[in-house]
């Protein structure tokens, strides 16, 4: 057995290296799990060193964008307030498509007097064929839509 002399305080200790052997004997099957959480903890890291770094790009780029919303016998005054909140986004148009039936929703709108505002009378099928009605092309006048 090897030791080795380590002063501190001026008393004597002795080091056993069998113990350190013991260590790596039990702890070495955990090394790739270490590794592995080094290199995730690294990479996070690194992305929020370099997003904190980030400025937004300035340009005067502008998307026009329709939103279109296929509405079939809503609740008009729920209707209303989903079309409240979209109208705070400001987008460039709002097509809610309207099932022919719902007279209701369809007078409350127009009566807004907004013209980012289409309501569009459609006889559903289904969602899909009222977001195809008002969809580019159709109604939308925009390509970017949501």
């Amino acid at each position: 057995m090897r030791t080795f002399d380590i002063s501190q305080n001026s008393a004597q200790t002795t080091f056993d290296w069998s113990t350190l052997s013991d260590f790596y004997a039990e702890a070495s099957p955990y090394f790739p799990v270490a590794i592995a959480g080094a290199i995730v903890w690294g990479l996070w890291l690194y992305r929020f060193i370099f997003s904190h770094r980030a400025r937004p790009i300035v340009s005067d780029f502008q998307a026009a964008t329709s939103v279109i919303v296929p509405s079939f016998h809503e609740d008009p005054d729920i209707l209303m307030s989903a079309l409240e909140s979209w109208r705070q986004q400001r987008p460039n148009e709002i097509i809610i498509v309207l099932d022919v039936e719902d007279l209701a929703a369809y007078g409350r709108i127009t009566a807004l007097g907004d013209k980012t505002i289409r309501p569009v009378l459609f006889h559903h099928v289904g969602k899909r064929s009222a977001l195809g009605a008002g969809g580019p092309g159709r109604a939308a006048a925009s390509a970017a839509v949501s």
